[in-house]
């Protein structure tokens, strides 16, 4: 995928948010952890944002229109100083007229004084756009009508910022606005852009990358189609490792949490209940199912798939091995299609 269509996929985007909250080596990060070397965590993934009921019953006679249930893309959080960056990332800004308003108005009432009260002790948030750097200037104006409106209707609000991203030559370069720099008032300001990821090609693999992925999200079926392939093939990784790691004829007894937690890089668990439970049926049905349809045959693989869980048993180690070149044989694809119902969010890993 190319890096310029790249820095205007939302997927991307998240991901690349995240590992800028990740810890790394100093001399060998993948990418550079700006947010964590200024003090945040991930707090949540795209878990819907609760308004405390004044705030609903305030949002439902409003003559505005505002969304109710708002999910952020990433909060990030800086317990030490109390405070939180909200994102919601986006291909291409938007005006005032646009559907997306109702949405971002949302946001915007979500980072006001509501925040602090539903994310105590956390005291403060910054609403935080992430767009193609091109487009920040028209991203930012339509910010400012909205928090406009949405004062002289009597609501709270949080501040907002727009970061942009860009590319230049073979690195991706991030940027932040003055509105950022004062919000995180540090002793020694972060510099206003800065190269996040180099020595990118110029069709750029994003797999290494993924650590989580939603359908939702994606602009396009051909990138969901990419991205979950590259969930699938991360699934399969994983469960090599496990069992590779693991001594004996088993039984091994594989949890589609566990294996989800794996392999997001620990991502999973800062995700909302409902996407957790999406999650849980496309490896049960796309992987523990499939493997348990098609490898008692193959590799006398005694492979029961009971809900969430997968027991593999195997009575001599000749078994164990066929098994083994069986799960790693690339023609015994996983598949990557949709689940129907309900519509899935997916996540990968690093």
């Amino acid at each position: 995928m190319r890096a310029e269509k790249l820095i205007s996929d939302p997927v991307f985007q998240l991901n690349l948010l995240l590992w800028m909250a990740k810890e790394q080596p100093d001399e060998c990060f993948r990418v550079r952890p700006v947010f964590h070397d200024l003090g945040f965590v991930t707090l949540a993934i795209e878990q819907p944002f609760r308004f405390p009921v004044a705030v609903s019953n305030q949002i439902a006679v409003a003559s505005l229109e505002i969304g109710s249930q708002p999910e952020p893309e990433l909060i990030l959080a800086n317990h030490a100083r109390k405070q939180a960056i909200y994102f919601e990332c986006k291909a291409h800004s938007f005006g005032s007229e646009s559907s997306n308003c109702k949405q971002a108005r949302g946001h915007m009432v979500a980072t006001g004084d509501a925040f602090a009260e539903v994310f105590h002790p956390l005291e403060s948030c910054l609403l935080t756009y992430l767009i193609p750097e091109a487009e920040r200037q028209g991203m930012q104006s339509c910010l400012r009508q909205m928090h406009a409106g949405l004062s002289s209707a009597g609501f709270s609000t949080g501040r907002f910022s727009v970061h942009g991203l860009r590319v230049q030559g073979s690195s991706i370069i991030y940027t932040w606005d003055d509105a950022c720099t004062d919000y995180l008032a540090t002793a020694q300001p972060p510099q206003a852009q800065v190269a996040v990821l180099e020595n990118i090609q110029p069709e750029t693999n994003p797999a290494p990358l993924m650590l989580v992925y939603s359908d939702e999200d994606c602009p396009d079926e051909t990138s969901r189609d990419q991205y979950r392939r590259i969930l699938c093939e991360k699934l399969r990784a994983c469960l090599l490792c496990e069992l590779n790691q693991q001594a004996g004829l088993g039984p091994a007894v594989l949890s589609a949490d566990g294996l989800l937690h794996s392999t997001t890089g620990g991502m999973y668990k800062y995700l909302g209940r409902e996407r957790q439970k999406k999650l849980q049926a496309f490896v049960r049905t796309n992987v523990f199912g499939f493997i348990a349809a098609g490898t008692v045959k193959s590799t006398h693989t005694l492979a029961k798939c009971d809900g969430p869980t997968l027991t593999l048993t195997w009575t001599t180690a000749n078994e164990k091995r066929k098994f083994l070149e069986w799960l790693e044989d690339r023609k015994n694809m996983f598949p990557a299609e949709r689940i129907k119902e309900p519509q899935m969010p997916l996540f990968v890993s690093e």
